[in-house]
């Protein structure tokens, strides 16, 4: 093995590390807050801010430009680069944001909530806020720079959990939601142009633009079709239900972000980069992407099968009886939620080798015929068809990635099916397994329960793991040996000085 090559590698688990610590880290310290949160608002609140969250989301699509991703894919980009981006970004901000406020009543008058138009002339504010930070969050990703980041998102999220909470007290309902999202966007804005050596300058180079644009700008477009797709279920939703039902969807989401979108946004921020690097080496991408899936359907199945089993519990611990009617939703998020970080990285497959014609054709036309499966499954069995249809379009999308990073790298799909199947099975057997033990102690608090079912699952899973010599189970334990082997011997050297 070359001496780059075991650098890479060194890189690419540290960033893991640091990149799942700021990710999960924010998703717990957020999830702990919506606990506190959820005990003082109104399902009507949450519900109000997760219509909003698609015309918020589109914004922060367009100002990025796609131009995010083009400075990571880029070879060695100049400060023009940088800057061009930096001054696109901030120009588009304040455009949008002029959008925004003066589109504000109409879409308040189209939900029939009068105070949607307050709230998202001051939620939309973090559209010129992120647009600050754009250029120095790309160029601490492309340096494999999770260190920073993670720092920056963690302590952000502290205080604006701690500002959020404390408006929530003092009894300012769904404003307490906009005062944490807004205060955490500025204090991660002005860490991150600290931390960062990365100084804008007063330049700007429209060949620069037209260069990274032409990679760019159809990932822009796709971003555009993806993000609409993303959020088509609140939009439905907060048209055909009332607000409180949305708030239901809100928090099942919520509750399924912390082990799937947490594992998911690790992945997509490490491999994307890491798969950059050695674009032109197929079998090294087919040997990495092969561990990757392994290592993460191996901690991802099983959370989704443990949270499946005792969704009811979950709800009942974290929320209180009065966010039951999320139960069924968290049910069918479960089931999306398996097959998420997979199809992620499939499409970094194409986003690192620069096929960015390939990866626009296919993000746009699986978010066409996702929003078409919706809208046929929405017709026929209304709310509960939308859920259907989400765990559908999840299943399809894997088919069509699967078969497009067969063709661009060699991986093919059915290698791809059998890295994943025994992950999936020993999950499932585990999952069964559990349905059935419950029931001796389902009268104890369901603090108890959840805590000894959890550590039953646990054992049944990693030994189910050891028994059939599981590849993913190979693979996790011998990235966290080499972490604290490593960490021991820094930690000896320190000793010694």
């Amino acid at each position: 093995m070359s001496e780059n090559t075991t650098d890479l590698k060194n890189q690419t688990i540290k960033s893991m590390i640091w990149s799942a610590i700021q990710r999960f880290g924010t998703l717990i310290l957020s999830f702990i807050t919506n606990l506190v949160l959820a005990r003082f608002l109104s399902p009507d609140d949450f519900g109000c801010i997760g219509i909003l969250t698609v015309f918020i989301s589109l914004c922060e699509t367009l100002i990025d430009s796609g131009l995010g991703a083009s400075l990571i894919q880029k070879d060695n980009p100049s400060d023009s680069d940088y800057s061009t981006v930096f001054w696109i970004n901030l120009s588009l901000s304040f455009l949008l944001y002029f959008v925004i406020f003066v589109s504000a009543p109409f879409i308040s008058k189209f939900y029939n909530i009068d105070v949607l138009s307050q709230i998202l002339r001051v939620k939309a504010i973090i559209i010129i806020i992120e647009a600050l930070r754009l250029v120095q969050f790309a160029y601490l990703k492309k340096s494999l720079n999770f260190k920073k980041i993670s720092k920056v998102y963690l302590f952000s999220a502290f205080i604006s959990s701690i500002l959020g909470i404390f408006s929530a007290i003092l009894g300012h309902g769904v404003w307490a939601l906009v005062v944490k999202n807004v205060s955490e966007q500025l204090l991660r804005t002005l860490l991150m142009c600290f931390n960062s050596n990365l100084k804008p300058k007063f330049l700007f180079s429209w060949t620069s633009f037209k260069e990274m644009f032409s990679f760019g700008g159809l990932m822009l477009i796709t971003s555009i079709v993806m993000t609409i797709y993303q959020n088509f279920i609140q939009l439905i939703m907060g048209k055909i239900c009332p607000p409180n039902e949305l708030g239901y969807y809100t928090q099942a989401k919520k509750l399924e972000e912390v082990p799937v979108s947490g594992l998911n946004t690790v992945v997509n921020q490490v491999s994307f980069p890491v798969f950059s690097k050695i674009k032109n080496e197929k079998q090294k991408m087919v040997n990495g992407m092969r561990k990757n899936i392994k290592s993460i359907t191996f901690i991802n199945i099983p959370f989704m099968a443990f949270c499946f089993v005792f969704a009811t519990e979950l709800i009942l611990f974290f929320f209180t009886e009065k966010w039951l009617p999320s139960v069924p939703y968290f049910k069918y998020l479960c089931f999306v939620g398996i097959m998420l970080s997979t199809n992620t990285i499939n499409t970094n497959i194409l986003k690192a080798t620069g096929q960015g014609k390939t990866y626009f054709f296919m993000q746009v036309g699986k978010r066409i015929l996702g929003i078409i499966i919706l809208i046929t499954c929405g017709y026929f069995f209304k709310v509960k068809g939308l859920m259907i249809g989400l765990v559908t379009i999840e299943y399809v999308f894997f088919i069509i990635n699967s078969c497009t990073t067969q063709h661009v790298i060699g991986y093919k799909v059915i290698h791809q099916i059998f890295d994943i199947l025994p992950n999936m099975i020993i999950s499932f057997l585990a999952a069964f397994i559990m349905h059935f033990i419950k029931t001796l102690y389902s009268n104890l608090h369901v603090f108890l329960i959840l805590f000894i079912s959890f550590i039953l699952f646990c054992v049944i899973y990693l030994s189910l793991a050891f028994i059939t010599k599981n590849d993913g189970f190979k693979l996790i334990k011998g990235i966290l040996l080499n972490f604290f082997k490593k960490k021991n011997k820094i930690n000896n050297i320190q000793s010694k000085d």
